[in-house]
């Protein structure tokens, strides 16, 4: 049945975190801080899009905010995201293997 505002989305259920990530962000979640069960869960077809709004709820699920100038910090927060700082790299993301050459690498 279509909405009457024309959003044939319009009272369908959001899941934060699975179909609902803030406009000009984009999602980082710590899967190794869940516990076992949950990281089955995002595993298992179907169920999976009951992991993210729980590791959403929990403090285990960051935004990277790419785009400032659409991005609303507070309505995030308080639909509970965390914000990552800018310059925020991955522990573990970048291995250094010695010295590293100047200029680019190709």
């Amino acid at each position: 049945m279509a909405s009457t505002s024309g959003d044939p989305y319009a009272g369908a259920v959001v899941f934060e975190g699975w179909d609902s990530i803030p406009a000009g962000a984009v999602a980082v979640f710590d899967w190794r801080a869940a516990p076992w069960w949950v990281r089955v869960l995002v595993r298992t077809p179907f169920l999976d899009r009951i992991a993210y709004p729980w590791m959403v709820r929990h403090g285990l699920a960051w935004l990277e905010v790419f785009d400032s100038t659409v991005f609303d910090a507070d309505a995030a927060r308080g639909r509970g995201w965390r914000i990552l700082p800018k310059g925020w790299v991955a522990p573990g993301s970048i291995a250094g293997l010695g010295e590293q050459p100047e200029g680019p690498v190709r």
